[in-house]
Order: structure tokens, then C-alpha cells, then sequence
């Protein structure tokens, strides 16, 4: 038994008891009911995309990740749709992508290895998700120390992380080159793009990367 279970027990009006290894609900009952609240999971081992594709409404997928993933992952959740009778149509997959964008190319790429640099730091799953090199990984790590760290040891650790592994994992560059491979990740099984602006020049992100640009 699962929370999506009695996530929508609960939106149906539903007393619910559940005891879980983690989540205990004891006769908990919505005062209001809502009305068509989809439930969507956040995945990004394909063990729980399979699942999320099974149970959810929707998958939230993750960033710093390759349109290569995306195509594993949407594999996988395709397989646990199969499992409750349903197609990957039905399951909706938006998808956070880093944004490394500016007229700056040199600032653009600067900031897109320093983001790669803190996540390999700080969150090492990802780095497997996205088939970075586990001796890359483990240079960062080393340098920073793992999580937390400090300023100076992230700043020398991104001299580890060069400009081809940034444009791997996010898009870097321009107008032209980041709405290209934001078309990579729709065309890899992203449904909605949910744009994360690594540089901090969001009105450009606004103005440059509307849906109808891809």
C-alpha cells in the first residue's frame, strides 16, 4: 500500500487509516473536498518512475539529468502504466530543467558547471541518474569535502567540471542554443518544461522562452 492511495482516498471525501513505516493516518477526514486534484510523484531512480507510472497522475521529473535519462525514465514509467492498464499518454510529465542562459557565454557556462559542481557535492545520486563519471564525482567531493561545504572549496572544485559536462546536464548559452536543448528534453518524453534560471536573468527567461518557442 501506498500514500498516493490514501492521497486519493482523502481528496474523494473519505475517512482514512493508514499505518506506514514512515506515515500514520488515524481516521483523518477533509473537511471540503476538492474537485480533479491530480497526484503526482517526484522521480528520478527508475525503480519509482516505474512506480509513479503505475499509481500517479503525473511524474515530476528531476534536473541536472541528460535527455538520455529522459528517454530511460519515460521507458520505465511507460512499463508501470502498462501495470495498471493505463498508456504513457495518460501520465503527465513535467520536467524542471536549469536554464543557464545569457548574452555572457563565458558567465553562462561559468554558472552552469558551478551549479553541476554544488549538486555533485551535495546530492551524488544525480550524478548516477545522469551517467556522470563516478572519478568526477569523487574529485568534487573531495575537494569540497561533500555537504556542507565552503564558497573558496566550490570554487576551486569547479575547475573539475567542464563546459561539455554543464551542457550535458542543463542548457547553457544563448537564446538559440537553450531553446534547443530544452527541445531535446521535450522530444526525450518531458510534457511541460518548468524553467529554473541558473544565471538569475529571469525577465530574458521570460521574455525568450515562452511554450510556443518550442
Amino acid at each position: 500500500m501506498n500514500t498516493s492511495w490514501f492521497l486519493k482516498k482523502l481528496l474523494k471525501g473519505e475517512e482514512v487509516w493508514f499505518e506506514g513505516e514512515f506515515v500514520k493516518v488515524r481516521g483523518v477526514r477533509l473537511e471540503r473536498i476538492p474537485r480533479n486534484v491530480p497526484v503526482y510523484v517526484g522521480a528520478t531512480g527508475f525503480q519509482m518512475c516505474e512506480l509513479a507510472g503505475e499509481i500517479a497522475d503525473g511524474v515530476l521529473l528531476n534536473y541536472l539529468v541528460s535527455p538520455e535519462y529522459n528517454r530511460k525514465a519515460v521507458e520505465h514509467i511507460s512499463e508501470g502504466a502498462k501495470k495498471s492498464g493505463r498508456k504513457l499518454s495518460e501520465i503527465n510529465r513535467p520536467q524542471l530543467l536549469a536554464v543557464s542562459y545569457s548574452a555572457d557565454s563565458e558567465k553562462a557556462f561559468y554558472m552552469a558547471r558551478l551549479m553541476v559542481t554544488e549538486y555533485l557535492a551535495m546530492e551524488p545520486h544525480i550524478a548516477i541518474a545522469s551517467d556522470v563519471p563516478e572519478k568526477i564525482t569523487e574529485e568534487v567531493r573531495a575537494v569540497t569535502g561533500g555537504w556542507p561545504t565552503t564558497e573558496e572549496k566550490l570554487r576551486k572544485a569547479v575547475e573539475i567540471v567542464d563546459e561539455k559536462l554543464a551542457a550535458k546536464l542543463m542548457a547553457v548559452g544563448d537564446v538559440e542554443e537553450c531553446r534547443k536543448k530544452i527541445k531535446e528534453y521535450r522530444d526525450a518524453g518531458a510534457t511541460e518544461p518548468l524553467l529554473y534560471p541558473v544565471t538569475g536573468e529571469v525577465l530574458p527567461i521570460l521574455h525568450h522562452f515562452s511554450p510556443t518557442s518550442f
